[in-house]
């Protein structure tokens, strides 16, 4: 993993505040951990009452990175201790985290975990955090995806009834997790699409139609192409199962980003 120079976590005023809030806050953003290590790949999402939760990755024992969590509320407050609450106990790392609203107040943490089970096997734990900060699931964590290769980049959106659909590549796979930890998609999930070429930097978005849409960079044919699929709460695919072509481009283009369009598709930008 690459370790960024930013040895601080800032949430700047302009993300959630109007500008009549400001003087709430401190100058330059409020502080929540790093003062004197490394915090790397911030994660943030609204709490539904206001204001934030932060995760990120946390250097603090430089050779045992793990995922730590924060909520502020939109005074700039912190609720939790300061420095954040770590939401994992394991000796292996953990990296790349991604929070999500549970929808009733509370939190779920999806992480890449490497090294758990053998030394450089890359597995997706997830934590689901109180209101109040309390781990409600093991302090190990709860496996997602605990089985064949190596996973990458697993992201995550909330379900809207308290779990979360949590999705990783290569190849590209979700699966529903329910605020007990239940894994509700079987024991490996589902599979966006049958392509046996290599699939990164997808994307996931819940959209207007509350189903949920994937969008990944697929190497099918040699070409770096998009695609995308469809599907609902109950893990059924709704589009081709190949996926469905939404853009073709040369050039490795991994910062795009989606949001949801009316009728239930997408905008992809």
């Amino acid at each position: 993993m690459k370790l960024s120079t930013f040895l601080i976590i800032a949430i700047f005023l302009f993300l959630i505040l109007p500008s009549s809030a400001f003087a709430q806050w401190e100058y330059g953003g409020k502080l929540l951990a790093g003062e004197t290590w490394p915090v790397v790949n911030l994660s943030m999402c609204p709490d539904g009452d206001g204001g934030v939760f932060v995760a990120w990755t946390d250097y603090r024992l430089p050779d045992n990175p793990d995922i730590y969590v924060q909520r502020v509320d939109s005074a700039g407050y912190e609720l939790w201790p300061h420095d954040g609450i770590q939401a994992v106990i394991s000796a292996a790392g953990q990296f790349s985290p991604t929070v999500v609203s549970d929808s009733r107040g509370g939190a779920i943490i999806v992480w890449l975990d490497i090294g758990r089970s053998e030394p450089v096997l890359e597995r997706v734990y997830a934590q689901h955090l109180s209101p109040q900060g309390d781990l409600l699931w093991p302090d190990t964590g709860q496996a997602i995806i605990n089985w064949g290769s190596n996973r990458e980049l697993p992201t995550a959106v909330s379900d809207g009834h308290g779990g979360a659909i949590v999705q990783w590549c290569s190849p590209m796979f979700a699966q529903r997790v329910d605020s007990s930890g239940n894994l509700l998609w079987g024991p490996e999930g589902i599979r966006m699409t049958d392509s046996i070429y290599i699939q990164l930097w997808e994307r996931l978005i819940m959209t207007s139609d509350s189903n949920f849409i994937s969008v990944w960079m697929d190497r099918r044919g040699g070409n770096r192409d998009y695609y995308a699929q469809k599907f609902n709460i109950n893990g059924e695919r709704l589009w081709d199962s190949q996926g469905v072509l939404v853009s073709t481009d040369y050039i490795d283009q991994d910062t795009y980003k989606i949001s949801p369009a009316p009728n239930g598709g997408i905008y992809i930008f």
